[in-house]
């Protein structure tokens, strides 16, 4: 036990150890692998260099646990300059399916707790094609901010949303 604090029944806040990372990346969800491989340029996905690429972000990270131990999602806050953040999430598809709710409770009391502490600003992006996404920023307090158009390596578009202190 890493002293995580239980934050719902069954599910538990902790600190991701680098096989964290190795077991969401083969299990990431499909949104999120379409992402990873739009911003990356790589041409397929590899849960490889995914779990390398999410293990070496830098900033503050959690994880999600299971009453198993297992992760079901990954979390963080990446420096981009005083005071602002990119947050980012990977998680498993059966982890967002049984724990949904759970996950927008703690994702937002994550963020609340960077714009209190340590941020003023707090940036996240999607695909300009993920709509659900899109409506699950906008309900933990993100407010859309610009369509980057060919932001991507791969061409496409994303939208960037962002919190304010």
């Amino acid at each position: 036990m890493d002293g995580g604090a239980y934050i719902a029944s069954g599910l538990r806040l902790a600190r991701p150890v680098l096989e964290d990372f190795a077991y969401i990346a083969k299990r990431m969800r499909l949104e999120e692998r379409e992402q990873f491989l739009a911003v990356s340029g790589l041409r397929e996905y590899d849960p490889d260099i995914a779990a390398r690429a999410l293990s070496m972000v830098q900033g503050p990270v959690f994880a999600l646990v299971d009453e198993k131990g297992i992760p079901v999602l990954l979390g963080g806050f990446e420096p981009k300059r005083r005071g602002v953040y990119e947050a980012w999430l990977a998680g498993t598809t059966e982890g967002w399916d049984r724990h949904w709710r759970r996950f927008t409770r703690e994702c937002a009391r994550q963020v609340e707790a960077m714009l209190t502490l340590h941020a003023h600003r707090i940036e996240v992006y999607a695909l300009e094609n993920m709509t659900r996404v899109h409506a699950w920023y906008e309900h933990i307090g993100f407010v859309r901010e610009a369509t980057l158009n060919g932001y991507c390596a791969d061409g496409r578009s994303i939208v960037l949303y962002a919190r304010i202190r």
